[in-house]
């Protein structure tokens, strides 16, 4: 499982900060035996002051912390597995018909 994030929409400026992230663009994806396959999304963030890690001073591990706590990381997780079982074993197939016209 490889978790992304792919974009952070900001506010120019919220509670007397500047590029306060309220929304994450995210990733999570499963690869197994050269199968793959993933989900991507978006997460709502609500800044209510307190706390605050200028935008340039962000690392993945913090972005990750604030998704895990608005997404959940074991449902989300388990999901993509169930996806890539179903790329690897499918459970059903759609054949072209078996006569020509």
């Amino acid at each position: 499982i490889t978790w992304t994030i792919n974009a952070l929409d900001t506010y120019p400026t919220a509670q007397g900060n500047t590029d306060v992230v309220y929304r994450i663009h995210w990733g999570c994806n499963a690869e197994h035996n050269g199968h793959s396959t993933g989900v991507v999304n978006t997460a709502e963030l609500e800044y209510a002051g307190g706390l605050f890690t200028p935008f340039e001073d962000l690392t993945k591990e913090q972005v990750l912390e604030w998704l895990w706590t608005v997404v959940d990381q074991a449902t989300v997780e388990s999901a993509v597995n169930s996806m890539l079982l179903n790329v690897i074993n499918p459970p059903s197939v759609t054949k072209p018909v078996p006569w020509s016209e």
